[in-house]
């Protein structure tokens, strides 16, 4: 009897490791994790047991057994009433084996404004799923509920955009549904180009957001999430409260081209929606047009020494670039931009929400720090990152990195110098070292292109990313850092 209730197949094995997806957190007195469960064609035979149970560090907080369902279903497991925010570890298991089918760890973040970072996955791509956008349409899109987001409780999302496959120039918008449209842009391109931008957005109607594409051409649209933020009232520092998107820069029109090595003050506190004062950081969509030669853009708290770091590149004349921006805000609530030339360009400034000031000291609340460089592939590697192959890199001992609980990371990362068309997949570096996760990051249609996107990923063991080159051919990777969510 004892044999029979320790006996597990490798094909039970499999099953559980294919079907038990990310846990979805359901804040209450007493939290709930569910875990989504699925009836795989190599799934257990009827009437095998299931026991999922959670641990805080050593101590195991619940556990739930039960038949391993027919269909697709779930199984929830309570923490208890007390139980503290931060990271968790489970384990499944079959027949009471003691040997675990499946094992991983999960973010708990009740307190509002606290960022979760989830498994980078898909949740939209047009070239599968209702085909081009075309000039005027605006298509909603289920986030919440997909892949460790809740269904009710989350008040924004982090995402990477993309398009491709654009016929004319034009831009795309993203915003919660159920919301007026606002005048703000996300991403920007000219015909034939694939691009990304991480986009922060606030959710809207049943945990929807809205794409609306510009025109006059049509464009295939991908949507990947990596966290959301807890809704709420937020109250403790470093919790972030995400705003409709309000442009509060637009040189065009206030200012004129910044010029060669010019840096231009702008005010922050008390723009756009964002309070007067108490205000540590700000998430900003900021980008470049009418470029007369290439360059870059630097985005640094005002009143702090010039890093050299950038958030915007670009390689040619001619060029309308985005990307997103997260930022400490430095002396009299303000950022500097520096616009590095030798030529002119446009700059447009659009923000997303704020983090609360204060020192941040819960799980899930961002530390906003002056940016730094981590890795430049120019100068390191001499070569370029060869196609199809990975790199990692370790935060450890950068802006005091070694001393600090951090669950995951904001890193501007730039690609340049590429030999051919690709992509780039900034993932955590977790034993067992499989393939990169089906998500990307930076995504580029042609040799000789430079792009930089946004990241905001989960770190790995000892604050280490993988950086994959999905590209047949080489590219230089430049990487800087801009802060960091508390957790373990």
């Amino acid at each position: 009897m004892i044999a029979a209730l320790l006996s597990v197949s490798p094909k039970a094995v499999a099953a559980v490791d294919d079907t038990i997806g990310e846990p979805t957190i359901t804040c209450a007195t007493e939290s709930q994790v569910t875990f989504a469960l699925s009836k795989a064609t190599n799934a257990l035979p009827t009437g095998d047991v299931i026991t999922i149970k959670v641990w805080w560090y050593t101590k195991l907080m619940s556990s739930n057994s039960g038949d391993f369902p027919l269909g697709d279903s779930s199984m929830g497991v309570s923490l208890p009433e007390g139980a503290l925010d931060g990271e968790y570890t489970y384990a499944a298991y079959i027949n009471n084996s003691p040997t675990a089918a499946k094992s991983g760890g999960f973010s708990v973040i009740c307190a509002p404004g606290g960022y979760t970072p989830v498994v980078p996955s898909r949740v939209f791509d047009s070239r599968s799923t209702g085909g081009t956008l075309s000039a005027g349409e605006t298509r909603s899109v289920q986030v919440a509920g997909h892949n460790g987001v809740p269904t009710s409780g989350a008040s924004a999302v982090v995402l990477n955009v993309t398009v491709t496959e654009t016929t004319t120039a034009g831009y795309l918008t993203v915003s919660p549904t159920g919301t007026t449209r606002p005048t703000a842009s996300n991403l920007n391109w000219s015909p034939g180009v694939t691009i990304p931008n991480a986009v922060t957005v606030k959710l809207g109607t049943d945990g929807k957001i809205d794409l609306y594409q510009s025109g006059p051409g049509t464009a295939q649209v991908i949507v990947d999430v990596s966290g959301y933020y807890r809704d709420g009232v937020v109250e403790a520092a470093g919790g972030y409260t995400p705003l409709s998107p309000a442009r509060i820069l637009d040189t065009r029109t206030d200012g004129g081209k910044l010029t060669a090595g010019e840096s231009r003050d702008l005010q922050i506190s008390g723009a756009g929606g964002i309070p007067a004062s108490n205000v540590s950081a700000v998430v900003l969509n900021v980008t470049v047009s009418e470029t007369t030669t290439g360059g870059y853009l630097s985005v640094n708290p005002t009143g702090t020494a010039n890093t050299w770091i950038s958030n915007l590149n670009w390689a040619k004349a001619g060029v309308t670039i985005p990307n997103s921006v997260v930022v400490k805000v430095g002396d009299g609530g303000k950022v500097t931009l520096l616009q590095s030339g030798p030529g002119t360009a446009q700059v447009i400034v659009d923000v997303a929400g704020y983090f609360l000031g204060g020192t941040p000291t819960q799980d899930g609340m961002f530390v906003a720090l002056p940016p730094a460089r981590l890795m430049d592939t120019r100068q390191t590697a001499l070569v370029p990152i060869a196609g199809g192959r990975d790199l990692w890199k370790s935060f450890a001992g950068l802006n005091g990195f070694y001393f600090v609980r951090a669950s995951a990371a904001v890193v501007n990362v730039t690609v340049t110098q590429t030999m051919a068309g690709g992509y780039l997949t900034v993932f955590p570096t977790t034993p067992p070292y499989g393939p990169p996760p089906t998500a990307s990051n930076l995504n580029w249609s042609a040799p000789g292109t430079t792009v930089p996107n946004l990241v905001i990923v989960r770190l790995g063991g000892n604050g280490t990313l993988t950086f994959h080159n999905g590209s047949p051919g080489g590219t230089h990777i430049i990487a800087d850092f801009a802060g960091y969510y508390i957790g373990d």
